[in-house]
């Protein structure tokens, strides 16, 4: 189980306490912890944090489709979430709730 005081949960515990969740409707979420100390912070921030990807996450217009087209857009895709950082992949999301996930690093 998880405890603030257990050296390998403490960047969790931070991230938690770092996030606003002020504005978050009451219900289920994904989330992700990032942050300094987190997965080596491919995305450079500065403190940790939680992101809210179901209500947070940025979209990226006309997206290929095809393989060919997904590799060689995911091959050095931008991050919108953290400019300047490589996005760590895509989620196709459909209106009747069904998700995929395309991580970069797959290519």
């Amino acid at each position: 189980s998880a405890g603030s005081s257990e050296l390998a949960d403490q960047w969790i515990f931070e991230a938690m306490r770092n996030t606003d969740l002020s504005d978050v409707p009451d219900g289920k979420h994904c989330a992700e912890a990032l942050g300094p100390k987190i997965q080596g912070n491919p995305l450079k921030l500065k403190e940790h944090i939680c992101v809210l990807f179901n209500l947070q996450a940025p979209v990226f217009e006309n997206i290929a489709r095809t393989f060919n087209e997904l590799r060689d857009a995911l091959t050095d895709l931008e991050s919108l979430y953290s400019p300047g950082c490589r996005a760590e992949g895509i989620v196709f999301r459909h209106e009747d709730g069904r998700q995929a996930k395309i991580k970069c690093k797959d290519f």
